[in-house]
């Protein structure tokens, strides 16, 4: 039955998308991706991968991988030349059937594109997420307990060793395909602590309890966050009171809605300072525990923790 409504998908878009190409084209995602029965046409979580179908002889069978164990695949993603969309079951897809069809054989002689998307969803209600090492060629920083939590981010163009350009620690947590980045600010006596007063962090919910969860405002526009955005473009890792740490859902697309700007406070209090209105992206809380002051490899200089109350807006 999968193999018939693949095989059905893929006619239907072919006959109604006689473009130029014939491809499959797949979008993996930041925290899991796609794997192949042949084992030659795998994409790993964060890549887009682009196979070519040349003859009548392709045939594969796809399936949604989750590269994090707080995530399990849920279904294709369904839309214009998506192949298998809303399928919850592996993608089957083959031609061996086309060869008596011109008009499949036209899209196979051409190179008209169709689009291979999981979509996973979360598994339980609290994210679980761990520093994964990694180095790429900048200073490492590590906390209080000397435990390497990244790298330095130097500004466009800059060594790293300009320190008072600085845009953030580099971050990457296991099984995210995402490179996180937690910013930094500089005031006026020189010290360097985690930056918190930037975080465009409100609550949607407009009772402003201090148990909601935060959300990321993008104001009227902004990345479709909830996506692969590409490994190598760090997405925000957000500081909330008590120096919580939170990331951008990895699996919720951005949507507008009402929000409130608070006071954020190291007792975790909430007032109202300013209602309005944008396109909100949900964060969702860490369970990293980064111990504070971090130092810089090379140098002298430390790295203080956010500063506990602050309007964040």
């Amino acid at each position: 039955m999968a193999n018939f409504r693949c095989a059905k998908w893929l006619l239907l878009a072919a006959l109604a998308y006689l473009l130029a190409g014939c491809k499959i084209v797949v979008l993996s995602h930041n925290v899991g991706g796609v794997a192949s029965e042949s084992n030659v046409r795998n994409c790993p979580a964060g890549e887009l991968c682009e196979f070519d179908v040349l003859d009548i002889y392709f045939r594969d069978r796809f399936s949604g991988v989750a590269s994090h164990p707080n995530y399990r695949f849920k279904e294709w993603q369904a839309g214009p030349r998506y192949l298998c969309g809303g399928m919850t079951a592996a993608c089957s897809l083959s031609t061996e059937n086309f060869a008596d069809n011109p008009a499949l054989m036209s899209i196979i002689e051409s190179d008209a594109a169709f689009y291979l998307v999981p979509r996973f969803e979360r598994i339980g209600s609290k994210e679980r997420a761990a520093l994964q090492a990694f180095q790429d060629g900048n200073p490492r920083v590590s906390d209080a307990r000397g435990r390497l939590i990244g790298t330095i981010a130097p500004g466009e163009g800059l060594p790293p060793e300009n320190w008072t350009h600085w845009q953030g620690i580099n971050i990457r947590l296991k099984g995210y395909a995402q490179r996180y980045r937690l910013p930094i600010e500089f005031d006026g006596s020189m010290m360097i602590k985690v930056s918190n007063a930037k975080n465009n962090l409100g609550h949607t919910n407009p009772r402003c309890s201090s148990d909601d969860v935060p959300a990321l405002i993008l104001q009227s526009s902004g990345p479709t966050l909830g996506a692969v955005a590409g490994p190598d473009t760090p997405l925000p890792l957000v500081v909330g009171a008590g120096a919580q740490l939170y990331i951008p859902d990895p699996v919720e697309s951005p949507s507008r809605k009402a929000w409130t700007t608070t006071w954020d406070s190291a007792e975790r209090e909430c007032l109202t300072a300013e209602n309005g209105e944008g396109i909100v992206l949900p964060l969702v809380p860490l369970g990293v525990d980064i111990q504070y002051p971090l130092s810089v490899e090379g140098t002298n200089i430390s790295i203080q923790g956010p500063v506990s109350d602050s309007l964040v807006f």
